[in-house]
């Protein structure tokens, strides 16, 4: 810390006490785990950085000036480096950067965990997952034991086939290699004959960072997930004793498909698998999220039939006036009070049919057409924090003898201040629990409110008597 102290000493105005000034560099020089001295301009040049380079040099400037040259710069051999994220102090480091560096830039205001001049982000970990999981399920059906080496290797060379989608929106690329499994047919030389594809469709953004050499340390628990998964007893036996089933091998082909950005407007798998062009697998995937499905709150007609779709509760034409003249501004206190509205009327009907076997049908239906819609043969595949669950919501509809489901319903906060949070209608098992808790909760609805704009959804959301009831595969080792 004696260059800290240095700086504290020589080189700042007292309009902070040392202490402070101390707490705030350290906030900022958030130490990596290399400890890579610079001791020249010319050194910057071997950082593979996207960063401004002449910024840098700026720094290590003034670096040399205070006589601490062999002050570590934060950051890793590829150039990376790191701001501490702390909210509280952000405005005491904007003007502490301005008033004492005013000639280094150093750019404070990226407060959050990314690079000095740009924050590095994931768009949408969800469907970045969904191409890392395509590509770890081709190194196994090819033969290869899926590994992060195996999958970087795998990506860079998907990234550079040709793009064979038109739009400019989207890239599609492919790959194939002969299956050398175990399992897999082969000649009577011994040598491999039948080919496994691989195909990925995504919007641009999701594409580029799933084959980023830059982001790839955002995706670590990522990378962890789709091996566990693809290394899990449950993939290599569906592998061996369907895929390459000895009585039943492929005659063609087998085909991994990740085609979310071609096919998200008539399919609820993200994932596919093909064996001689016949859909044998497919999962629809969840990233840590029970959300089943959503409704924008802007379009009112939209949210009056999603709710309809669900319960099948008809809303009564002056509650409808009352909605749409929320829109399109609520604040969220409005917009959670005629939300509050709306679960009430709700509730009381769901109160008055829940007594009936088919009324409890309709809403195991709902759930089974939010999560995989009406196709067959879909698993709901969640990866959740080190583990992940298969879940067969095809079965869903079957539960109705055993269930004596029950209704809930949390008002608005301003309505009862006690209760906190947002509106909330909870479907349960009452006989887990007299009100609904996380174990007995079948599934919840709720509202969202986002200030810009104002962003207004609601969400449904599948609870753990879900993952009691449905879960077929539930891992968490990691295997070798």
């Amino acid at each position: 810390m004696k260059e800290l102290d240095l700086l504290v000493e020589n080189y700042f105005t007292p309009a902070l006490d040392a202490t402070d000034i101390l707490r705030l560099v350290e906030q900022v020089m958030l130490q990596e785990a290399f400890d890579i001295p610079i001791a020249s301009t010319a050194d910057v040049d071997n950082f593979n950085t996207a960063q401004d380079k002449e910024e840098l040099k700026k720094l290590l400037s003034y670096l040399t000036s205070i006589g601490a040259t062999d002050t570590p710069i934060a950051g890793s051999p590829d150039g990376k480096f790191k701001i501490r994220n702390q909210k509280d102090n952000q405005s005491a480091i904007k003007d502490w950067a301005a008033s004492n560096t005013p000639s280094l830039k150093l750019r404070a205001a990226s407060f959050g965990q990314g690079s000095v001049g740009k924050v590095l982000k994931i768009s949408n970990k969800g469907d970045v997952i969904e191409g890392l999981l395509g590509v770890a399920l081709f190194i196994s059906l090819r033969g290869d034991i899926p590994t992060k080496q195996r999958i970087i290797d795998t990506l860079e060379e998907l990234d550079s086939q040709a793009d064979t989608n038109t739009s400019k929106k989207k890239i599609s690329s492919a790959l194939e290699s002969l299956s050398h499994a175990k399992r897999a047919p082969k000649d009577a030389d011994g040598d491999p004959v039948i080919p496994v594809k691989l195909e990925v469709a995504l919007n641009i953004g999701n594409f580029k960072d799933l084959v980023s050499e830059e982001k790839r340390g955002l995706l670590e628990s990522e990378y962890a997930n789709v091996l566990r998964y693809s290394n899990s007893d449950y993939f290599r036996n569906f592998r061996d004793n369907v895929v390459f089933d000895r009585a039943n091998p492929p005659q063609n082909s087998v085909g991994v498909s990740v085609m979310g950005a071609i096919e998200q407007t008539t399919s609820k798998a993200d994932l596919k698998l093909f064996k001689d062009d016949e859909l044998i697998f497919s999962h629809s995937l969840k990233y840590g999220s029970r959300q089943l499905g959503q409704v924008g709150g802007k379009n009112a007609e939209k949210v009056f039939g999603w709710f309809n779709k669900i319960f099948g509760s008809e809303i009564p034409k002056e509650l409808k006036s009352r909605y749409k003249e929320t829109l399109p501004k609520p604040t969220k206190e409005e917009f959670y009070r005629i939300t509050s509205a709306l679960f009430e009327k709700i509730y009381k009907d769901a109160k008055e049919n829940l007594h009936s076997e088919e009324y409890q049908k309709r809403l195991l239906k709902a759930l089974r057409a939010s999560s995989v819609g009406d196709e067959s043969s879909i698993d709901l595949l969640n990866f959740e924090k080190n583990k992940f669950r298969l879940l067969d919501f095809e079965k869903i509809e079957e539960l109705s003898p055993y269930l004596n489901l029950d209704i809930d319903f949390r008002p608005s906060p301003d309505i009862i201040p006690s209760r906190g949070g947002y509106p909330m209608l909870t479907v349960f098992d009452p006989k887990q629990s007299v009100i609904p808790n996380k174990e007995s909760t079948l599934f919840r609805v709720r509202p969202k409110y986002e200030n810009k704009g104002p962003v207004l959804r609601f969400y449904l959301e599948y609870g753990d008597l879900v993952d009691n009831v449905l879960t077929k595969v539930n891992e968490s080792k990691l295997k070798e």
